[in-house]
């Protein structure tokens, strides 16, 4: 952890998702002050999960960079946008693919709604956040 570095590499679930938020709440408390490195080369994942590292990402003290290496795909590239203005970067033959995020409802129709009005709620939210940190309105 010397360098700050986080690299998210592979699907995010609950358990993925705890460990990254542990490290950066370790780095946040050990300095404040100094930039952390997130680099991202992965597919998403679960959605409250990876949704928790954005909003831990947004609560830091410490600066967030964010670095595509490979592919950002589906939630993995919204991580990639919560960076820190002007510490958001993609390699030249990196891969990047935003999506409205799914469910797979099951069961009776008003849990089917249940689920469907949620993920209605988190994809207004995911572009809200993408037009406040890009200043860009075109996401709806």
């Amino acid at each position: 952890y010397r360098e700050r570095v986080i690299f998210i590499g592979q699907n995010i679930d609950e358990e993925f998702s705890n460990q990254i938020l542990a490290t950066m709440l370790y780095l946040d408390s050990v300095d404040d002050s100094k930039r952390v490195y997130m680099y991202i080369n992965g597919p998403g994942g679960d959605v409250t999960p990876t949704l928790a590292i954005y909003d831990t990402m947004q609560s830091l003290k410490s600066p967030v960079g964010t670095h595509c290496v490979g592919f950002a795909y589906h939630l993995a590239g919204f991580l990639l946008a919560g960076g820190e203005k002007g510490n958001r970067s993609a390699m030249p033959l990196s891969r990047i693919a935003l999506d409205s995020p799914a469910g797979a409802a099951r069961g009776q129709a008003d849990d089917i709604r249940n689920e469907a009005d949620e993920l209605l709620r988190v994809r207004d939210y995911i572009f809200k956040e993408l037009s406040r940190k890009t200043d860009y309105e075109g996401f709806k």
